[in-house]
């Protein structure tokens, strides 16, 4: 696996050092997650255990600009369990104006959930994010941002492939540390898309909000929509996000609910440590899941996270 990373990145680094006329950056870092996971079974019994899981994340970077510019960046990750894939992979090009983006990766976010170290579902799906991105490799992704000014931009997602075809178009205002977005979800997307097992009809709406508060930053949101489901019944989705992160501490709270189900809540809290003075961090977070009627979930996490 440390051969494949190794000839995987230096072919990244040409590839980007060819593309930005420059030496690309590079960065990488290690991150560990080690839960320990609680859940209350119908009977009164409970499922406990630990569990582990990490990646190494190796980033290769490069951007050039002359009168406009052009970016590119790949993500490769060394898995735990043995395996190795990419998160982000994309090049990007444009102006001050207007730019666009193409690849894997995650577009504007209309769902934002703060310090989300661990967010731990009971089994009910709402609706967040749904086209945002990181698609399956054979998904067209592609992404042009008009800026009308500083505070205001436009940003037009498409997403396809042989099947289907999808548009997310993202409104986004920002100013004086404030960000509010407002997007579309509409189309229809296919095997591999989302997760999606067949093509699927998508159509719903998002909201989401960002206000600077006492020194931190509140954010709400939510998201509403319908996914098709296998039997090619149309599904309503809705979720409602609130939380706040201030320095190293976060706390959030979502609401999912759907046609089929009934509400699930979600709260989940993090807090960040400095790790022996190193300036690696070591971060204990905690998620409570719970659905009206039936069996709660409970999960610790510490996760270690360190950049080289």
């Amino acid at each position: 696996m440390t051969r494949m990373i190794k000839a995987t990145a230096a072919a990244a680094l040409t590839v980007l050092s060819g593309l930005a006329f420059a030496a690309p950056s590079v960065d990488a870092n290690i991150e560990m997650d080690t839960d320990y996971a609680s859940k209350a079974k119908a009977d009164g019994s409970s499922e406990k255990g630990f569990r582990q899981a990490g990646r190494v994340e190796l980033n290769v970077a490069g951007k050039t600009e002359k009168g406009g510019f052009v970016a590119g960046r790949v993500s490769f990750l060394g898995q735990k369990g043995g395996g190795v894939a990419t998160d982000d992979v994309w090049v990007q090009f444009g102006n001050a104006s207007a730019d666009l983006k193409l690849g894997r990766f995650e577009a504007a976010d209309l769902f934002m959930v703060g310090k989300d170290t661990i967010i731990e579902d009971a089994g009910v799906s709402g609706y967040r994010n749904v086209l945002r991105g990181r698609f399956a490799s054979d998904v067209a992704h592609a992404a042009a941002t008009f800026n009308a000014s500083s505070a205001l931009s436009v940003e037009l997602g498409v997403i396809g492939d042989n099947q289907s075809v999808a548009v997310r178009p993202v409104v986004t205002y920002s100013a004086n540390g404030m960000v509010v977005r407002a997007g579309v979800d509409a189309g229809k997307i296919g095997p591999g898309s989302g997760g999606a097992s067949a093509k699927r009809a998508i159509s719903g709406l998002g909201v989401t909000v960002g206000v600077p508060v006492a020194g931190g930053t509140v954010n709400a949101s939510v998201n509403s929509g319908k996914v098709e489901n296998a039997l090619g019944v149309k599904v309503k989705g809705t979720s409602v996000g609130l939380n706040g992160t201030f320095g190293n501490f976060g706390l959030g709270y979502i609401s999912d609910k759907n046609d089929n189900t009934k509400t699930e809540h979600n709260v989940y809290t993090a807090l960040v440590f400095q790790l022996l003075d190193t300036g690696a961090t070591i971060t204990p977070a905690v998620a409570y899941s719970k659905v009206s009627g039936s069996p709660t979930q409970v999960t610790g996490r510490v996760r270690v996270n360190y950049t080289f």
